[in-house]
C-alpha cells in the first residue's frame, strides 16, 4: 500500500499487521484470508460499485448517476460510493440511489484503505468502476487486496496522458483488469503516453444523453446570430478567447453564458472592458436545459481537452449549430461531416474565423447544418445505445476466460 505521501512506502504498524505475500503474481494482505469465488444464484444479478471521490458535479459524475439510474433495468445491482457531502453523495440521497461514502483522497492511506477492505468484504461486489485515478489508487487497491474475486475497471474521464511512474504503472497493469475511455483520442491519448499499457486492455465505449427532452426543442428561427457557452467557467474551458473572438466580429452577435465558476468575475470583466457588457449575458447554473437552448442558435466549445463533451451532444439534439476546435474528443461526439463547425486547434485566431464564416451563412445553410446534427445525435448519442454498450463490456468483463 502506498502511504499518504505517495512515495509507494507501507508503514511498519500495517507492515506488522498484515504482512504481503503473492498469489498468482498479485500482492495481497496475508492478514485477510482469501475468499472463496461464491457463485451466484442465476436469479442474483451481479453488482457494480461505482467509486467517485470529486467533490465537485461534472461529466463524470453525471456518469454515474446514469449508470445508478439506468443499469438496474438490465439485470444489475448498482451502488456508488461517493465523497461524504460531495455534490454526487446529495444526488444519490436525494433520488433514493443506493450509496456509500467514504475519504478516499488520500492514496492508498491504510487509514483509508483498511476499511474500505471491510466494507467490500460486507458488500462482496462482483464488478468495480473507479472514475479517476484517485479513485483506483484508493478503492481499487482496496479490492485487490480485499481477497475477493473483485474484476476492476478504470474510467479515464479526461483526455490527458498517463503520468509514467512505477506506482501507476503498477496500479494500471497489476491492480485494473481493464481501462475504459469514452472516446478514441482518449485512447489514443492513454497509449501514446503509457506505451508500457497493452492496448488490447482499453475500451472505448462514448457516453451518452437522455434524448427525448432536447429533441423536442423548437428549430432554428431566421434572425441575428445568437451563441451560446453552456459549461463551468474555468481556465481550461477557455471562455475568454470566445468573448475575445466576439469583439472582433464587426456584426453584432448576443452570448449567453450558462455555468458558474471561479472565472466568472473575470469573463464579465474581459466583456466591460470590450465595449461588449450588453451583448453578453450570463445565466449562471441553468437547470431548464430545452428552454435555454430556445434562446441560442449555435453552442461554441473553446476548451482544447474534452474527454467527452455532453454539451456538444445536447446543442446536437436541440438542434443547434456548434463551432468547436478539432481537437480531442470534439470530432468523434459532432464529426464535421455531421454539421459541426470545426476549426484548426494549433491557434486561438481561428475560432474568430469560424465566427465570421458563421456570421456569413445564410439561414438554409444553418438550417442544414442543425437538422444534420440533431439526426446524428437521434441515431448515436443516445444513452441507450450507452447502456447496452456497457452491459455487454461489464459482462464480458466478468466471464471467466475461455
Amino acid at each position: 500500500m502506498a502511504s499518504s505521501s505517495g512515495q509507494g512506502s507501507t508503514s511498519k504498524r500495517a507492515r506488522q499487521r498484515f504482512p504481503r505475500d503473492r498469489i498468482r503474481g498479485k500482492t495481497r494482505l496475508s492478514g485477510i484470508p482469501k475468499q472463496p469465488a461464491a457463485i451466484p444464484p442465476a436469479s442474483q444479478p451481479p453488482h457494480l460499485v461505482v467509486a467517485d471521490s470529486v467533490r465537485d458535479m461534472g461529466g463524470g459524475e453525471r456518469f454515474v448517476l446514469d449508470l445508478a439510474r439506468h443499469l438496474p433495468t438490465r439485470g444489475w445491482r448498482v451502488t456508488v460510493l461517493a465523497y461524504p457531502g460531495a455534490p454526487l453523495h446529495h444526488r444519490c440521497s436525494e433520488t433514493g440511489l443506493p450509496v456509500h461514502t467514504a475519504r478516499t483522497r488520500a492514496n492508498g492511506a491504510p487509514w483509508t484503505v483498511l476499511p474500505l477492505i471491510f466494507w467490500l468484504r460486507r458488500t462482496r461486489p462482483d464488478l468495480l468502476l473507479t472514475e479517476f485515478d484517485k479513485d483506483l489508487r484508493t478503492v481499487g487497491l482496496a479490492a485487490h487486496l480485499s481477497g475477493l474475486p473483485i474484476k476492476i475497471i478504470n474510467s479515464r474521464e479526461c483526455d490527458g496522458p498517463i503520468k509514467d511512474r512505477p506506482w501507476i504503472r503498477a496500479f494500471h497493469n497489476r491492480v485494473a483488469d481493464r481501462i475504459l475511455v469514452a472516446s478514441e483520442a482518449t485512447r489514443q491519448s492513454s497509449i501514446r503516453s503509457a506505451p508500457w499499457l497493452d492496448p488490447a486492455r482499453v475500451q472505448v465505449i462514448g457516453k451518452g444523453i437522455p434524448l427525448a427532452p432536447l429533441l423536442d426543442v423548437a428549430p432554428l428561427q431566421n434572425g441575428p446570430l445568437r451563441l451560446g457557452y453552456l459549461g463551468q467557467l474555468v481556465e481550461r474551458k477557455r471562455v475568454h478567447l470566445l468573448i475575445a473572438a466576439m469583439t472582433d466580429l464587426d456584426i453584432k452577435v448576443t452570448l449567453r453564458v450558462a455555468g458558474r465558476g471561479p472565472q466568472e468575475a473575470a469573463l464579465r470583466g474581459q466583456a466591460r472592458r470590450c465595449g461588449i457588457e450588453d451583448r453578453v449575458h450570463f445565466d449562471g447554473f441553468v437547470t431548464d436545459l430545452p428552454a435555454w437552448f430556445e434562446t441560442i442558435d449555435a453552442l461554441v466549445l473553446p476548451s482544447l481537452e474534452e474527454g467527452w463533451g455532453y454539451v456538444l451532444a445536447e446543442a446536437a439534439a436541440a438542434g443547434r449549430m456548434i463551432l468547436a476546435f478539432d481537437s480531442s474528443s470534439v470530432g468523434e461526439v459532432t464529426p464535421a461531416e455531421q454539421g459541426a463547425l470545426l476549426v484548426d486547434a494549433r491557434s486561438g485566431d481561428t475560432l474568430a474565423a469560424g465566427l465570421r464564416t458563421m456570421v456569413a451563412m445564410d439561414f438554409s445553410e444553418r438550417s442544414e447544418r442543425a437538422r444534420r446534427l440533431r439526426e446524428h445525435a437521434r441515431s448515436s448519442l443516445g444513452l441507450d445505445r450507452m447502456l447496452d454498450e456497457l452491459d455487454t463490456f461489464f459482462r464480458a468483463t466478468l466471464a471467466p476466460p475461455r
